[in-house]
């Protein structure tokens, strides 16, 4: 996860013995699931992936065995590259975040991926004005950077971003994550914790 990164990323070391790569090929795009236990708080979760690439080939010496990294990238990235966007919208930029997450990355995932749900997107809201955008001919997440930098112009000089995490999509400020940390920080400092 980063916020920096519209999309979680995963990289997964594979010691193949059985011949893998050769016997059943990787080409990209097939779809892995991980599931896997927080130790903090026992709670069980379950990620979707789709493969990259895979890099780093090496043989062992004996040659009987490979090793390689497969890259993946988020059921998301995987629909925000099979399509661009050209429209018009008329709304405030947080509400046109919304729509277009919407119709061309959770419509499009469970177009391909019939039981996946995606993440729910969590905005922060504090724009107000309405504007009318055109969106040329980008993939929406070129078109949510695009839309951020919009909005950090006209709201208060706000820097937003798009990060995807464990539990939620987010379309926020630098500016309100650094509140909300502060006023959790403060309540435990009350609470003596």
């Amino acid at each position: 996860e980063s916020i920096f990164s519209p999309y979680i990323r995963c990289e997964l070391a594979v010691v193949d013995e059985v011949g893998l790569l050769f016997n059943f090929p990787i080409s990209g795009e097939e779809a892995i699931e991980i599931t896997y236990k927080n130790i903090s708080d026992d709670t069980i979760k379950t990620l979707y992936f789709v493969v990259d690439n895979i890099t780093d080939l090496t043989a062992a010496d004996d040659a009987r065995s490979m090793g390689y990294i497969i890259k993946c990238v988020s059921l998301e990235s995987y629909a925000n590259n099979k399509q661009t966007i050209q429209q018009a919208y008329h709304d405030t930029v947080p509400n046109i975040v919304k729509t277009i997450f919407d119709q061309h990355i959770d419509q499009k995932i469970r177009e391909v991926f019939t039981g996946y749900t995606p993440p729910t997107l969590v905005v922060e809201n504090n724009d107000v004005e309405a504007y009318t955008i055109v969106i040329p001919n980008l993939h929406p997440f070129a078109a949510f950077a695009m839309l951020g930098e919009m909005a950090g112009e006209t709201v208060n000089r706000f820097t937003y971003l798009l990060y995807q995490t464990t539990d939620s999509y987010n379309f926020r400020t630098l500016q309100g994550l650094i509140i909300d940390n502060r006023a959790s920080k403060n309540k435990a400092l009350k609470n003596k914790y």
